[in-house]
């Protein structure tokens, strides 16, 4: 957080290395960066229809005391923060591969969900 509040203080600081000219926040290409992800997600439908049940269900499952729910909510909203994040501070475009760690996210996410607590079961003496 500090970091971006930095980058947003100092937005014409002129350095001599090669990639100054890159790094300047561009509000207009922050926003253009939300409404470039629905255009990738647009071929994936199931990712799209369960996006806001994985999350809310995450969050019960983290009120019930599961170790990695609220952990893969984080990652999962660290993905699709990422994009508008580096579109907005530098000259790169967001490609649809870039989504792959999503994918794997929901995964996870969705293992947390129908995981069951054998090893409390074993009683170890």
């Amino acid at each position: 957080m500090g970091i971006l509040i930095f980058g947003l203080g100092n937005e014409n600081l002129e350095t001599d290395n090669l990639y100054s000219s890159n790094i300047s926040f561009h509000p207009p290409k922050f926003f253009s960066g939300f409404s470039i992800f629905p255009l990738q997600l647009r071929f994936d439908i199931f990712v799209v229809l369960l996006l806001m049940p994985l999350n809310f269900l995450l969050f019960l499952k983290s009120r019930q005391g599961a170790k990695h729910a609220q952990s893969m909510q984080i990652l999962i909203s660290g993905i699709l923060i990422s994009g508008p994040i580096v579109t907005g501070f530098f000259d790169f475009l967001i490609n649809p591969y870039r989504l792959v760690p999503m994918i794997v996210f929901f995964a996870i996410g969705f293992g947390l969900l129908f995981e069951k607590n054998y090893f409390s079961k074993i009683n170890c003496q």
